[in-house]
Order: C-alpha cells, then sequence, then structure tokens
C-alpha cells in the first residue's frame, strides 16, 4: 500500500515590504494568447515559452480577485526561466477577457486552460500544475480536482468559501486520486489562514505542504515579499510534478 503523508513547515518570519513591484505591462518574454473559454468566451492570456530541455512541464496561473494575469508577470518569468511553461490568464470578468464574472463557468474554464496547455509544442502533457492566489487558489484546487493529469497545485492564500467557490468538500479527492497539494498562508490573514487549519485538520491521505508565515500578507503578495517562497515552490514543483 502506498504510504501517504503530511509535511508541516512553519516558517515564524515577519515580511517587509520592498521597493519592488510587480510588472504590469506584458513582459517581453510573454506571448499574448487567446483561449476559447466554456461558453465560447475569448479568455486572454500570457503564455511565456520554457527555456531549457523539452518536453517540459507546464503551470497555469490563476490571479486573485479583483486582479489579472498581470500579477503573475515577475513570478512568471522565473518559473519559466527554471524550465516550465507558463500560462497565466484573465479569468472572466476580469482585465482582457471582459465579460461577466461568473466562477461556475470560471471552473469549467480551468479544464479547457489544462487542455491548452497540453496541446503546446514542447509539452509534457503529464505534467501540468495550476497555482493560484485568494480565490484563485480556491480555482486550482477545484480544477486540479477535476482534471485526472493534474498532479500538483499550489494554493497562495485559499478559503473555505469565496464567492461560493468551495474547497472543504475536496478534501477526500485528493487523497484518493493521488494529487500533491501546498497551502500558503499568513497567520494573519483571516479568514485564510483559518481555511488553511481547517484544511489541514480534514486531511486523511494524500501529500499536503503547508508554509505558514508570520504576516499579513495575502495571495501572490506572499510571493513578491517573503522572498524564499517562490525558489520553494520550484523545489515542491520539482519533487510532486
Amino acid at each position: 500500500m502506498k504510504r501517504f503523508f503530511v509535511v508541516l513547515m512553519i516558517l515564524l518570519m515577519v515580511g517587509f515590504a520592498t521597493s519592488s513591484s510587480i510588472t504590469r505591462a506584458q513582459p517581453d518574454s510573454a506571448q499574448a494568447v487567446n483561449i476559447e473559454g466554456a461558453d465560447s468566451l475569448i479568455i486572454k492570456g500570457y503564455y511565456f515559452a520554457p527555456s531549457g530541455t523539452t518536453p517540459a512541464p507546464a503551470i497555469l496561473l490563476l490571479h486573485q480577485n479583483g486582479s489579472s494575469k498581470r500579477e503573475w508577470n515577475e513570478v512568471a518569468k522565473v518559473l519559466a526561466e527554471n524550465g516550465y511553461a507558463t500560462l497565466a490568464v484573465d479569468q472572466r470578468g476580469f482585465g482582457e477577457t471582459k465579460g461577466k464574472v461568473d466562477w461556475k463557468l470560471a471552473e469549467q474554464d480551468v479544464t479547457l486552460m489544462f487542455a491548452w496547455l497540453r496541446a503546446q509544442e514542447g509539452i509534457d502533457p503529464e505534467r501540468v500544475a495550476v497555482m493560484g492566489g485568494s480565490i484563485g487558489s480556491n480555482m486550482a484546487l477545484r480544477g486540479c480536482a477535476a482534471d485526472d493529469g493534474c498532479k500538483a497545485v499550489i494554493a497562495l492564500s485559499p478559503g473555505l468559501n469565496y464567492f461560493g467557490v468551495t474547497t472543504g468538500d475536496l478534501v477526500d479527492t485528493f487523497g484518493l486520486k493521488d494529487k500533491a497539494v501546498f497551502l500558503v498562508a499568513a497567520q494573519r490573514d483571516h479568514p485564510a489562514i483559518d481555511s488553511v487549519r481547517s484544511l489541514t485538520s480534514q486531511w486523511k491521505s494524500g501529500n499536503l505542504t503547508v508554509r505558514l508565515y508570520d504576516s499579513s500578507y495575502h495571495g501572490v503578495s506572499m510571493i513578491n515579499l517573503h522572498k524564499d517562497l517562490l525558489p520553494m515552490i520550484i523545489d515542491w514543483l520539482a519533487t510532486y510534478n
């Protein structure tokens, strides 16, 4: 019988804002792409081709509420430099995608985005992961749970219920489908920290890693302000994806 385990890592480290900021324009290394969504809405995205050998792993990036694909610009470039093909999208109702905000349809969009990534030249279709921030992390968890080929998901500040997008009902799915999950939250960021503690307490089987920071940062801002987090994510992906 395969051995399942839970890894809990807690870092007590106060984060401070730095002078660096997320690049808001389209990066030179990104290709603007159009992907047909669940109801034929055109989803706008940036695709960062991988550097290095192929077939390459790939990762889908889902932004938080009120934001856009551009919040991932610096993260996506680093992932691409580390050999990952990276797709950051404007979810429906945000950024250049337009349309109405509809989280149920957005969940179906994630499935189509996985398919788009797997169809790109030089991609290993069996090594496609997903990462999200805030409600984007809820979408990432739900999308990976529904996709048999998704083996790894990173959730930055997930919630048990953001705008009707739930996560507590997914716990058993990850163990049954042998998926690896990495949850990240700040200890003074409520309700994200409460949600991560609840999800962790419910975990029965599967590969779970939890990283907690002694700060109040939320979502993608944790990557920008806790400088150890992105290298940690890259190392984790190398193990589980």
